[in-house]
């Protein structure tokens, strides 16, 4: 049997209280801030009820926008025991709530179903996987002045996978970019630090994202009237 330090390999692992408590309703609404929603331009701005339901790992679908919480620690500074010196400790009860697209599926050696993400305003994916345990729903709309945008329809998901493709064929540009800031800075003997060539991918990427919107989210997702 496993200690409480320890996880049982044959056992789920754990869920975050606060996770457990939002999934509880199965369905639900959120309101996007304008710090988290920068990730997300152009398709989220700030400001948007998301509107999500339930849903298992496993059925989701590359494109889709998947809502998560990130389980962290912060910095809790209480006196020592002998009223000294301040003692650092961790509190591991914050959890941040997000919204990014879904780029792919993997499974780790032990089965566990692990969600790739990146935003449609980053450049790169998200460095660290999803894990299930900590999907909360998937995004199927969200509500921005009164008016409703349905992301779940077929013509929906089809400009959902159109802004993935670009997504991907940016990160890809992004990649090499990257490697050639770190070679121009080597070259330059780290004098300064430009990073011309990220910022000409990120840009372009940027800009891409944009023009798409543009010219096929209304057309993709004609807005209806928010019910109350």
């Amino acid at each position: 049997m496993a200690t409480p330090d320890q996880h049982d390999p044959g056992e789920p692992p754990a869920v975050h209280p606060g996770l457990r408590s939002i999934r509880i309703a199965g369905q639900g609404t959120w309101r996007m801030s304008r710090e988290h929603a920068r990730s997300m331009l152009p398709i989220l701005r700030g400001g948007e009820a998301i509107r999500w339901r339930a849903v298992a790992a496993d059925a989701l679908e590359p494109g889709d926008l998947v809502f998560y919480g990130i389980p962290a620690s912060r910095p809790r500074r209480e006196p020592a025991d002998d009223g000294g010196a301040l003692a650092g400790r961790l509190a591991a009860d914050r959890l941040t709530l997000s919204v990014h697209r879904l780029v792919r599926i993997e499974r780790s050696a032990d089965g566990t179903i692990l969600l790739r993400t990146k935003g449609d305003g980053r450049p790169a994916p998200d460095v660290e996987p999803i894990p299930e345990e900590n999907l909360v729903g998937v995004v199927y709309a969200f509500e921005r002045e009164g008016r409703l945008y349905r992301l779940d329809t077929p013509a929906a998901r089809r400009h959902a996978r159109r802004v993935l493709a670009v997504s991907r064929l940016g990160a890809a540009v992004y990649r090499p970019a990257v490697l050639a800031d770190a070679v121009l800075r080597r070259l330059t003997l780290r004098r300064f630090d430009p990073r011309p060539f990220r910022a000409l991918a990120a840009g372009a990427q940027a800009a891409a994202q944009r023009v798409l919107h543009r010219l096929a989210f209304r057309r993709a997702h004609p807005p209806e009237s928010a019910s109350p």
